[in-house]
């Protein structure tokens, strides 16, 4: 991935923003999220999706749904601003990819090269290591932290090659409702298993033994802003209802709430 250091500098700070998990016709949360993408318009440096932007991208018969459509587009523009955009797909919006790899308007999301580097695109499939303004960060989704038996399990049913067929054959609002209630279940398992202090044992982990100086990750819902030794673990919490996000400006990073 290219270091955010060296980009051209348009604005002040990396914006990091994740699950907002965004269903057809949630037009309240897309509105706010369009609203947010324009008040930083003016001011990004670069931003940051660290996954579960959409919530199950399978390739139902119907077009992309108007919600997810209106995002990707703002996005786009975005990135034709100059502002780089890096999204890192989730365990929920993994299959993002179908619905773009065939939408002309849409298709140059893809890196050119099938690789986990954005750099010829905005979509990655992993975490990405980051330069940013000379600070070495760790930027990631972090369902690979979670290890919870049903995360585990949720992970490979939505990612399963077969899922998208299977989900083909049902209502979108059935897929949808069964998705959510496998993600509810290993979430409730997740919190009881404590899964938020493993993601702060991975940062300390991270920012101790291996040096980096700021690890931002998602996954969780819960929002945090840590300091580690030298280096700071932060998570965006979530878009559902908290609205939370990160910024980094002048090497220093800081969570946010967006008030509209």
């Amino acid at each position: 991935m290219r270091s955010c250091g060296r980009t051209k500098e348009i604005g002040k700070g990396h914006y990091f923003i994740s699950d907002a998990h965004i269903s057809n016709n949630d037009w309240h949360n897309t509105n706010l999220l369009l609203s947010f993408f324009e008040s930083i318009s003016n001011k990004a440096k670069s931003l940051f999706i660290l996954g579960d932007l959409f919530e199950l991208c399978f390739r139902y018969r119907q077009r992309i749904p108007e919600t997810n459509r209106q995002i990707l587009k703002r996005l786009k523009e975005l990135r034709a601003t100059g502002i780089p955009v890096y999204y890192l797909l989730g365990n929920h919006d993994y299959w993002v990819r179908d619905f773009v790899k065939n939408d002309d308007e849409l298709s140059e999301f893809l890196p050119t090269e099938q690789t986990n580097e954005s750099d010829d695109g905005i979509l990655a499939k992993t975490f990405q290591i980051a330069n940013l303004d000379g600070k070495k960060a760790y930027v990631g989704h972090g369902d690979e932290i979670d290890h919870s038996i049903l995360t585990v399990l949720s992970r490979t049913i939505l990612r399963s090659q077969s899922n998208p067929f299977v989900y083909c054959l049902l209502h979108p609002k059935l897929g949808l409702a069964y998705a959510r209630w496998i993600e509810s279940v290993a979430r409730n398992l997740a919190d009881s298993m404590g899964v938020v202090g493993k993601f702060e044992s991975f940062a300390q982990k991270k920012i101790v033994r291996e040096g980096y100086d700021i690890v931002i990750l998602g996954h969780t819902h819960k929002p945090r802003f840590q300091k580690i030794g030298a280096g700071y673990y932060l998570n965006t919490g979530n878009w559902i209802d908290d609205y939370n996000y990160v910024v980094i400006e002048d090497s220093q990073p800081r969570l946010e709430k967006f008030k509209p």
